[in-house]
């Protein structure tokens, strides 16, 4: 089998094996600046470790140790 995007052969699963320069020739050919994809994951991953919270273990662990 085949990837639909970049023609590299699918050895196992239905995703190409260089997933991440098959999502850059598809944001080519969508007429999406290369990269584009990498960048917003980066700010989404940023915005989420922004708002990080102490985990309720974290909260139950300090009353343990007193």
């Amino acid at each position: 089998m085949r990837c639909s995007i970049c023609n590299e052969i699918i050895i196992e699963g239905n995703r190409c094996n260089n997933f991440y320069d098959c999502v850059e020739n598809w944001e080519e050919q969508n007429g999406i600046r290369r990269g584009t994809w990498m960048i917003e994951w980066m700010n989404r991953v940023n915005r989420r470790s922004a708002k990080r919270n102490e985990s309720n273990f974290v909260k139950w662990s300090r009353n343990v140790q007193g």
